[in-house]
């Protein structure tokens, strides 16, 4: 059996679909993944939406952090009254899960895209850039400005008041807001952050794999084989 061209290479589909190789039953060529060969066996890398998202989502969490830097930068700290992170960081989110799963439907799955694997993807680049954006902001508290952590405390004693204000009763004690403050360390405030980030991630991702998600209407052998193998991957899993 010759070797194919590599995966990547302009070639690489030609070949699956001309070659003694293709089959539904033997089919070991696969556009969708990462492949190399190693004395001529063609070794799959399933992980391959695991390295995508940690490596963009990655890219999302440098986003966190560069939102962060700059409004340090224009206010002196973070969590001023007009701190604009949060929204920086809400467009980051959405245009990062959008962007990268077009890429990697684009790149990985452009014939099959389920609507379970498109939300994986966009999931995953919710949790991996929220882990980094959120460490930063631990070092962050800790390290660069003790002055964040105390504007903090200001904004939310000033926000458990005008709940108060709102509601014309006292919905939080003295002591609930005190105990509510203390709870603001910065381990509890960047796993909060972690968790909240991963939510909206999940519910924008949700949204999105609705849109990019692609069912496989071709009547072309290579790309039903495709679907094949990711209907088998799906019901292993």
């Amino acid at each position: 059996m010759r070797l194919a061209p590599d995966c990547k290479s302009r070639n690489f589909v030609l070949y699956c679909k001309s070659s003694e190789v293709f089959s539904v039953e033997n089919l070991y060529l696969c556009h969708r993944y990462h492949c190399k060969y190693t004395s001529n066996v063609l070794i799959m890398n399933k992980n391959t939406i695991t390295n995508f998202t940690a490596i963009n989502g990655g890219i999302i969490g440098l986003g966190f952090i560069l939102s962060y830097l700059l409004v340090h930068l224009l206010k002196g700290s973070l969590h001023t009254e007009d701190d604009f992170s949060q929204y920086l960081n809400i467009l980051i989110m959405v245009a990062g899960i959008i962007f990268f799963t077009r890429k990697y439907r684009a790149t990985e799955a452009p014939t099959y895209f389920p609507y379970w694997k498109a939300f994986q993807v966009g999931f995953f680049l919710a949790i991996f850039g929220a882990i980094i954006g959120k460490f930063f902001l631990f070092i962050y508290y800790q390290y660069i400005s003790e002055d964040a952590l105390f504007n903090l405390m200001k904004l939310t004693e000033k926000n458990f008041y005008m709940m108060n204000d709102i509601a014309g009763r006292e919905l939080y004690s003295d002591a609930v807001i005190a105990e509510e403050l203390q709870s603001l360390t910065p381990f509890n405030i960047a796993l909060s952050g972690i968790l909240s980030n991963t939510i909206f991630g999940a519910i924008v991702s949700f949204i999105t794999a609705a849109v990019f998600k692609v069912k496989s209407k071709s009547s072309d052998p290579f790309a039903k084989s495709m679907a094949e193998i990711d209907n088998s991957e799906s019901s292993e899993n």
